[in-house]
C-alpha cells in the first residue's frame, strides 16, 4: 500500500474516534444536566463515603458499592479538590 494512504486513513480514524469522544462528552454532559449527582441510586452517597473514609465501603454499608469502584474513586478525589 502507498504511504499516503495509510496514512490519510490513520488521520480519518483519529478524526472519527475525537467525533465520537465528543459527542459522548456532550451527551454526558446533557444527563448531568437533567439527572443530578443526587439521583434515584444515590451513587453520591459512595464517593462522598470514600471521600470522607479514605477507603472503598463493603456492600453491607453502602449499597452502590457493588459497582466496580475506579470511577467512585476518581469521582472522590475530585469532591475533595472541589471542596
Amino acid at each position: 500500500m502507498n504511504l499516503a494512504l495509510i496514512q490519510d486513513n490513520r488521520a480519518s480514524a483519529r478524526k472519527k474516534l475525537l467525533w465520537i469522544l465528543a459527542i459522548g462528552i456532550i451527551l454526558r454532559m446533557i444527563v448531568f444536566i437533567f439527572q443530578s449527582p443526587f439521583n434515584n441510586d444515590n451513587h453520591f452517597e459512595l464517593v462522598r463515603y470514600i471521600e470522607e473514609n479514605r477507603f472503598y465501603p463493603s456492600m453491607y454499608n453502602v449499597p452502590q458499592a457493588q459497582h466496580p469502584p475506579l470511577y467512585y474513586i476518581i469521582a472522590a478525589v475530585f469532591l475533595h479538590f472541589g471542596n
